[in-house]
């Protein structure tokens, strides 16, 4: 099976389109969203589905959310 080109990579800094308040570091790929692939999303993840983490300053924590490639931007100085 062929590779896909994916967009961005793990440990790529990245910012979500609509604000650059907070920076995120991409840690993973999500499963996909589809729910007839259920069964088999632990096994699959779905290379335009990024699984990012950020500090929320309103809880303290760090936080993980996935966000489709159309929906990110790399980060830049």
């Amino acid at each position: 099976m062929a590779e896909i080109e994916q967009k961005f990579k793990v440990g790529d800094i990245v910012v979500h389109k609509t604000t650059d308040k907070f920076k995120m570091s991409i840690i993973d790929n999500c499963p996909p969203k589809n729910p007839t692939i259920k069964q088999v999303a632990d096994r699959y993840k779905d290379p335009s589905i990024y699984r990012c983490k950020y500090y929320n300053e309103n809880t303290n924590k760090w936080d993980e959310v996935c966000f489709q490639e159309t929906e990110l931007k790399l980060f830049t100085e």
